[in-house]
């Protein structure tokens, strides 16, 4: 059982590149990267001369946190991606920031190779066809599940919840999946096995399968806003709705049972003794 917390302000490994920069944690189980691109990058321009390949043939799943970007496969298919699009992007392909903002990122798979790496570029060059195409899934700003795992042919679900104050559930495990969380904005207090932490923005935890954990706010006056990733993606965005939307009891126990959810504890703000 562990429990650890990164902040990518004060990263493992920070590299720069022209017109950008990435920043990288090592997790247990993950290398969450973010990555900050300048108004005038273009992979084609300032990455494949060091790559030594025609095009990106790294794969990428990620989340834009701010700017525009486009991406441009092999085959003429183009996709423009903005503020909150989760998007799975296979190898071969181009990509060129949009307009005079920067383009921020966060990288949960293959965040290296946003460095321009020509070795891990090169390698990826020779694994013949991608196990998937890209795709982008948009959704209403206001809407919690940005993909779900029907959308990444199970690979992972990608949630941002707006957690207010005292809320949050019952401390609860999950026997398939490892749920990670990463703070866009405000202070999320979590609990994972017996430690609790504040994770203010930028920061990143992860809870690994079997391993109790709960979350909540202990302030009064500001949601926290934060990035709920799910690994491997098995659908339960619908769980998270059914609870959500106050679907009866017998209903959730069927779900939970359904993607292996166990509540063992009481919710993080009765601990903490908050009020309700």
């Amino acid at each position: 059982m562990f429990c650890q917390a990164r902040n990518l302000d004060t990263p493992d490994d920070k590299r720069s590149f022209d017109h950008g920069q990435l920043a990288l944690v090592n997790l247990p189980g993950a290398t969450i990267g973010r990555a900050t691109f300048e108004p005038g990058w273009r992979w084609s321009t300032d990455v494949k001369p060091t790559a030594g390949t025609e095009s990106c043939q790294v794969a990428h799943t990620a989340y834009v946190v701010s700017g525009r970007m486009r991406v441009r496969m092999d085959d003429g298919a183009e996709i423009d991606l903005g503020p909150g699009d989760a998007h799975v992007v296979g190898p071969g392909h181009d990509a060129w920031v949009i307009g005079d903002e920067p383009l921020v990122t966060i990288d949960f798979t293959g965040a290296p190779g946003l460095a321009a790496r020509s070795d891990l570029h090169a390698a990826a060059a020779g694994r013949g066809e991608p196990a998937a195409e890209g795709r982008v899934v948009r959704a209403e700003a206001a809407e919690m599940v940005k993909a779900s795992g029907s959308h990444t042919d199970g690979r992972f679900e990608l949630m941002v919840l707006d957690v207010g104050y005292s809320s949050g559930p019952p401390l609860h495990c999950h026997d398939l999946q490892e749920d990670s969380f990463y703070v866009l904005d405000g202070v999320l207090t979590v609990q994972i096995g017996e430690e609790v932490l504040e994770l203010g923005p930028g920061d990143f935890a992860t809870a690994p399968p079997r391993v109790a954990h709960t979350f909540t706010n202990t302030n009064r006056q500001k949601a926290a806003r934060v990035a709920n990733l799910m690994t491997p993606g098995i659908g339960f965005d619908r769980y998270v709705k059914a609870v959500r939307s106050g679907a009866d009891a017998e209903e959730i126990d069927r779900l939970g049972r359904e993607f292996g959810v166990t509540m063992v504890g009481p919710p993080l703000a009765a601990t903490l003794g908050l009020d309700q």
